[in-house]
């Protein structure tokens, strides 16, 4: 009976082993290895330029354009939009169209604003401390 249990057993090994190799036969990781990579590396630099003051005025801009081309490699890579249908690439860029609408129409609100940053807010008027004989209602 043992001989026997040590047959299947080696079998179901055999036959778990062969479809483990059948299953990541065909998988190369290399492209999201290095995509992986990549991401890693942008965010060390945008790290780096947000401690360290190397563009100036620019820094911002320049991270701006780091975190595009890094949401641009998830959407690409992590998200397989490259081998996507096309109702799911559709969607996908609408919602870019729609995300540019909203970010035009709060730059367009914070360019038409008169005077430098924050002039249009005023503080409230200071209310006067109500007096023992005056009722405050």
């Amino acid at each position: 009976m043992s001989a026997q249990s040590e047959k299947a057993g080696a079998a179901a090994k055999d036959t778990m082993s062969a479809r483990a190799k059948r299953a990541f036969e065909g998988l190369d990781l290399f492209p999201e290895v290095t995509v992986f990579a990549a991401l890693v590396g942008l965010a060390a630099l945008s790290l780096i330029l947000a401690l360290l003051p190397l563009f100036g005025s620019l820094s911002l801009l320049v991270s701006l354009l780091i975190a595009a081309v890094m949401a641009a490699l998830v959407l690409i890579f992590f998200m397989h939009m490259r081998r996507a249908m096309t109702v799911v690439v559709l969607s996908g860029m609408a919602g870019i169209v729609w995300l540019t609408i909203l970010f035009g129409l709060t730059l367009s609100d914070y360019l038409t604003r008169a005077g430098p940053f924050g002039s249009s807010i005023e503080p409230p008027p200071a209310v006067g401390r109500v007096g023992e004989g005056e009722r405050g209602l």
